[in-house]
């Protein structure tokens, strides 16, 4: 690409308004680049819309609701992660955070056995999916129901393939029209792509967020070519950010967005994955 291409393709993306699916704001329970406000201030330097917030054991649904008063303009959600913190698979928690205002319900992330499997930590207390028959527990159909009744979107979390795709056909058999596949790249999900081009086709969108060596093993024209692979309709962008030593969140989400351009996305399949995806899974009307 040559000086004036990419200068098209950057001014391309910096026109385009996005929705980031996934940050980590601050206060957290680990350290985070910066606090909500912060974070919602620079979404609107750098052309962000809409945001999705994401903790791993706290709720964000209080703090979304807060940002969209004070931020006029900025669409904002929140939702609960089936960690150790909210009790596990915990239908209960879920209903607290539909209640309140939630939106996004994301299975066991940092707790999940396969994240634990898969970073080496040891010990009895992680979350399972599965009861003692190898079959999904009730838990996560009490969750799944739940989570049809209040139109929720339901993220998979760090679960391993296997175990998205019997909650992938359960959320299906219990009416849920919203699933997502989070971050189907990183190094402890590792979906294989004819999977991911399989649960595409049955519905399932698939997260992409800011490609990291510190947890993915995919490139960005890795990813760029599974987002071809799986189709452009079914993919949704997220950053992913908001730890202390990456960049604040919004301005690496605008980056990551005029890296896609540059690996031959078009601003309107831009638009589509960062803004379209997103409002439509949120039911949000947020013009482009």
């Amino acid at each position: 690409m040559d000086s004036e291409e990419r200068s098209s393709s950057l001014s391309a993306a910096g026109q385009a308004r996005l929705v980031d699916f996934h940050v980590h704001p601050g206060p957290d329970s680990r350290p985070r680049r910066c606090d909500a406000f912060d974070l919602a201030a620079a979404a609107a330097t750098h052309g962000v819309a809409g945001m999705v917030l994401k903790s791993h054991t706290l709720s964000t649904v209080g703090t979304a609701s807060l940002l969209e008063r004070v931020r006029p303009g900025l669409r904002v959600a929140g939702g609960i992660a089936l960690n150790r913190a909210a009790g596990g698979i915990n239908a209960e928690a879920v209903e607290a955070s539909v209640r309140a205002g939630g939106r996004v319900v994301w299975f066991p992330t940092q707790d999940a056995e396969n994240e634990r499997r898969s970073t080496g930590v040891t010990g009895n207390d992680a979350v399972s999916v599965w009861d003692g028959d190898g079959a999904l527990t009730g838990d996560v159909h009490d969750v799944l129901r739940l989570a049809a009744d209040h139109d929720q979107v339901v993220c998979s979390g760090h679960l391993a393939p296997d175990e998205v795709v019997a909650l992938f056909d359960a959320a299906v058999e219990h009416g849920v029209e919203r699933f997502v596949v989070s971050h189907p790249d990183h190094r402890h999900v590792d979906m294989p792509v004819p999977l991911q081009i399989d649960l595409a086709r049955r519905g399932a969108v698939m997260e992409r967020v800011v490609p990291r060596r510190e947890i993915s093993d995919v490139d960005l024209p890795g990813m760029a070519a599974r987002i071809r692979a799986v189709g452009v309709g079914q993919n949704v962008l997220g950053s992913d950010l908001g730890q202390p030593h990456n960049p604040v969140p919004p301005e690496g989400f605008r980056r990551f967005a005029g890296r896609l351009v540059d690996e031959g996305f078009s601003e309107a399949e831009l638009t589509h994955m960062g803004l379209t995806t997103a409002t439509e899974l949120l039911g949000w009307e947020v013009p482009a």
